[in-house]
């Protein structure tokens, strides 16, 4: 049976992100992005949302070849730069994803909850 790991950040008082939806202004230390880097280890897949998607494939494959990026970054780069990925979105479309096509499948809304289950 696989391990299905759910992970979210926020502040004390309960936000996820500021005022304009960026959750890049939470203060996400190196300890927290240590862990997290521990955790897409030892995943064989990502069940995103539509949102964490765009950040996440916006920031992280780039990393490996960043030299200025820190170690965790880059290998966390290297890792979502090659796993496979569940988007759970209806907008998005195929040309969204193409940069990761081979790795990525988009998940209607509505097989969502089915494909979360199939992670257990």
């Amino acid at each position: 049976m696989a391990k299905f790991v759910a992970r979210a950040v926020m502040s004390l008082d309960g936000h996820d992100s500021a005022s304009d939806g960026n959750p890049l202004v939470l203060p996400i230390d190196a300890a927290f992005e240590a862990c997290k880097l521990g955790r897409i280890r030892a995943a064989g897949s990502l069940l995103l949302g539509a949102a964490p998607y765009w950040m996440f494939m916006g920031f992280r494959p780039p990393r490996p070849t960043n030299s200025s990026a820190t170690a965790v970054h880059r290998e966390s780069g290297e890792i979502y730069g090659r796993i496979a990925v569940d988007v759970v979105s209806d907008p998005l479309t195929a040309t969204d994803v193409a940069p990761w096509a081979e790795q990525m499948a988009i998940v209607r809304r509505v097989d969502g909850e089915a494909r979360s289950l199939s992670y257990r």
